[in-house]
């Protein structure tokens, strides 16, 4: 077999999913940092580490588990509690997995903090700008690194690591596996082609070569709370251990004590089927080279009559040959939402959405209203245009509040002035134009507006 090298590498409500886990697993915390320092200029990562008795020299060891590529080449960036710059810092070893970095505890005793991917920006603020990771500036005395590289530094202990903000967060789905650990995974499930991780629908797999650090703890069976009528999503991670040609995905029905069922028609695979853009149907190969990771998104219609409590049922995943299965364990409320929860997008509710095929017709969806025309009046969702004898807007307005979360009847005026058109010759001198006949539109059933002539003006 063709054996992959793998490299190493939010919280979710209880109600939403629980994954089962490994007694034992533990791991260094990620926290939130809150904005609580410049991210411009410090980075949006840190790790806190606190130092007890120290001297002169330093050691802490991170165990960051890192997905960026190649994170010797970025810059490290050391402060004590109060935000001071250390200088004297020497980086002994940076790797995905972990770092360990010399440093001088200028303030004695206590906090301080290992920034890493510190960057800057090298283009304009606007309209786009060009961040890069700054590299490891060299300021630090060389007779001090000599000193602390033969000397015995202390051992500083990494306490946790904070973002800058919980959106530049990278757990739990961005925290790398470690080579060793992904290699013993694989042996332990005496896997030959393929892993298979079902994951929650919140927690996006965001890696394409490494598998997340909480994967490790995965026993295989999927816990999750959904409601009647809800449109329900799920996903499948797979990591390829040698390169394959096909992967398909086999639905079983779900059931309960009591008989219920939901059955297999109402699931499927917008990895592998769905509705294109155009509004065809499409159907798709899905192959994975080895040592890639893919998502296999899963979609299910739970219908409205679905009876409350624990369905349990089957998803199998198959690969040039070698199949594995994922235990559902789905847990059905009452219908609480008549929006089958579309109303919560971060469940993921609304990627259904892309078997969609409205719009495909010349017709106005809801909740958008047609246009409506009155005279020479055209007015569309909060805003009138009125247009001149000549077709030009005279006024244009708005109904929309200051800000901008609702309409009221108070019209609000956008054009200073009507518009006009001046036409020079080559003189420039300007050319006067006459209306023969008024502007006149006629509205079609659908909304649309047109004008009954078309030459009003010579």
């Amino acid at each position: 077999m063709n054996m992959i090298s793998i490299t190493a590498p939010q919280r979710l409500p209880l109600c939403l999913c629980l994954l089962h886990s490994l007694a034992g697993f533990s791991q260094i915390k990620f926290t939130d940092g809150k904005d609580s320092w410049d991210a411009d200029k410090l980075g949006n990562h840190r790790a806190a580490v606190e130092c007890g008795d120290v001297g002169r020299w330093a050691k802490a060891k991170i165990e960051w588990r890192r997905r960026d590529e190649k994170p010797e080449e970025k810059g490290i960036i050391i402060t004590d509690a109060h935000g001071g710059v250390i200088k004297n810092v020497s980086a002994e070893k940076i790797t995905r997995e972990e770092g360990v970095v010399l440093f001088e505890p200028t303030h004695g005793k206590g906090i301080y903090y290992i920034y890493y991917m510190p960057y800057a920006d090298e283009g304009p603020k606007s309209p786009y700008p060009k961040g890069v990771y700054r590299k490891q500036e060299s300021v630090a005395d060389q007779a001090w690194v000599n000193q602390a590289r033969r000397g015995k530094p202390a051992n500083c202990r990494a306490k946790e690591i904070q973002s800058i903000n919980a959106f530049n967060s990278f757990d739990p789905m961005e925290v790398i596996a470690t080579r060793a650990e992904t290699m013993a995974l694989i042996k332990k499930r005496k896997a030959k082609t393929f892993l298979l991780f079902p994951e929650d629908r919140v927690r996006s797999i965001r890696m394409k070569r490494d598998i997340p650090q909480r994967w490790l703890k995965t026993a295989g069976t999927f816990h999750c709370e959904a409601t009647a009528g809800e449109r329900f999503s799920y996903q499948l991670g797979v990591l390829a251990l040698k390169r394959i040609r096909e992967l398909t995905v086999v639905f079983h029905d779900l059931t309960n004590d009591s008989g219920g069922s939901i059955p297999t028609v109402n699931m499927s695979s917008l990895s592998h089927e769905g509705v294109a853009y155009d509004g065809k149907a499409f159907r798709q190969k899905v192959s994975a080279d080895s040592g890639a990771v893919r998502a296999l998104w899963c979609l299910l219609n739970i219908p409205s009559a679905t009876q409350p409590g624990a369905y349990k049922g089957k998803v199998t995943v198959t690969a040039d040959g070698d199949s594995q299965e994922a235990d559902i364990r789905l847990v059905i409320q009452p219908d609480g939402k008549k929006d089958g929860n579309i109303s919560e997008p971060e469940k993921m509710t609304r990627l259904h959405w892309l078997n969609s095929r409205l719009a495909q017709e010349n017709t106005v969806i809801k909740p958008y209203t047609p246009l409506v025309v009155r005279d020479t009046s055209i007015s569309l969702l909060g805003r009138k245009v009125t247009l001149n004898k000549f077709g030009l807007p005279s006024k244009i307005e708005s109904f929309f509040t200051q800000e901008m979360t609702s309409i009221d009847n108070q019209a609000r005026q956008i054009a200073a002035s009507p518009f006009q058109l001046h036409v020079l010759d080559s003189d420039q001198k300007e050319i006067n134009f006459h209306c023969e006949a008024p502007a006149k539109f006629t509205q079609a059933t659908d909304g649309t507006a047109t004008l009954e002539k078309q030459e009003y003006f010579k």
